[in-house]
């Protein structure tokens, strides 16, 4: 619905206008689930305006479950909060795999090891990149030197990779103290297990 309101009327006193007057209702349905599911909203509703809200609720999280999700979203952190590459819930973006083994310990989640990093080389630059797709003829990756990691695409010779890393996930998620760790990791303990 947010989405919705701002992309029809605008944003005062912004560079948002309003696209009311300028697309059709279809054309604005259209962009409104584009921009819905780059948040990571799955199949958003682009009827009338009902809200996924109206669908049926599952039994609300703990309270530690729920720090643990409002931290795993945080705006105030930018880009560097959990939903920046991993979705849960059907909110986040899948730039990752989907999480399915929690890690036991804050210990653990800041020793996890990401083998699917790999280090690409694309014409004189190496970068960490997360492969998508990686044939002779297309290559699909996400360029983790920039957050959000951006996905690219490299036609014809496919590039040369490395599957070794510098990259370490503890690096991206060292701005959490412990204690909110915890608290992320009891919520993704009570997502996976209603999924």
């Amino acid at each position: 619905d947010y989405i919705r309101t701002t992309v029809t009327n605008g944003k005062a006193n912004t560079a948002m206008p309003a696209f009311r007057t300028v697309l059709s209702p279809q054309n604005l349905a259209a962009v409104v689930a584009y921009v819905a599911t780059l948040n990571g909203i799955q199949n958003p509703d682009i009827g009338t305006g009902a809200s996924q809200a109206a669908a049926a609720q599952p039994a609300p999280l703990s309270a530690e479950a729920q720090a643990g999700q409002a931290l795993f979203h945080d705006p105030v952190r930018g880009f560097g909060r959990c939903s920046t590459c991993h979705q849960v819930l059907g909110n986040g973006i899948p730039v990752a795999e989907p999480i399915h083994n929690v890690p036991d310990s804050v210990t653990a989640l800041r020793r996890l090891k990401t083998p699917q990093v790999v280090t690409l080389m694309l014409g004189g630059d190496r970068m960490p990149a997360l492969l998508v797709t990686h044939t002779p003829q297309r290559t699909v990756f996400y360029d983790l030197t920039v957050a959000p990691p951006v996905e690219r695409s490299v036609y014809g010779k496919a590039p040369d990779t490395n599957d070794h890393s510098n990259w370490r996930h503890s690096d991206f998620i060292k701005a959490y103290t412990n204690d909110e760790l915890q608290r992320i990791l009891a919520f993704l303990r009570e997502a996976m297990s209603r999924q």
